[in-house]
């Protein structure tokens, strides 16, 4: 991870920030833009590609995509579809199917 700060007080300084932004640069979510009278400092942070892949994997929220109930003998049919067995009864069994998906 990189990190850059930049003092913006003139059109030079924020086409330069600017730039930065266009090449892949992020406002750095963990500091705020500090707001002077006549200027601001802008903290951009740069992602390695390893980084923003991990990042991208535990933003993905786990979300319930179809929810069954099936007589017990019917289990091993769905276990092999991706279903996960929630509860047991004694006849029937309530299975949950669960995706990765991006958070709204």
């Amino acid at each position: 991870m990189e990190r850059v700060a930049i003092f913006v007080n003139d059109p030079v300084s924020l086409d330069c920030a600017m730039q930065y932004l266009r090449e892949g640069w992020l406002i750095d979510p963990d500091l705020k833009i500090l707001r002077l009278e006549s200027a601001a400092i802008y903290h951009l942070v740069k992602y390695s590609e390893e980084e923003a892949q991990a990042m991208a994997q535990t933003a993905l929220e786990d979300r319930v995509v179809s929810l069954k109930s099936v007589a017990i003998e019917e289990t091993d049919t769905y276990l092999a579809q991706g279903y996960e067995v929630k509860d047991t009864f004694a006849k029937t069994v309530t299975l949950e199917k669960r995706e990765q998906v991006m958070p709204r």
